[in-house]
């Protein structure tokens, strides 16, 4: 995945993401509310391509150019009593490692 986004960077560009595990089958639920048919959306997901930078997250020591999203971001905690909602900016290999 870092890999197809390291290719395809382009400052500005919004991508648009549909997925179908359970948060994203959520959202896209919850979006059939506002749709003139009222049919869910392919789409529960989007961002904003940052920058590119220089960083030496992968770990090696080195420097590796790694791109940046910014996105809408929910995250709920069970165990600790936080919730955050909201924008922020993402380094795309967050997502790779998680996944």
């Amino acid at each position: 995945m870092l890999q197809f986004f390291t290719e395809h960077y382009k400052a500005g560009a919004i991508g648009l993401v549909g997925t179908r595990d359970t948060i994203g089958m959520a959202i896209r639920e919850a979006q059939s509310e506002v749709t003139s048919d009222y049919s869910a959306p392919r789409l529960s997901h989007c961002f904003i391509f940052g920058d590119m930078r220089l960083d030496r997250r992968e770990g090696n020591g080195g420097l590796t150019r790694s791109p940046y999203l910014f996105e809408s971001d929910l995250k709920v905690d069970a165990f600790k009593p936080q919730l955050r909602n909201g924008a922020q900016e993402n380094w795309i290999g967050s997502g790779a490692r998680s996944a």
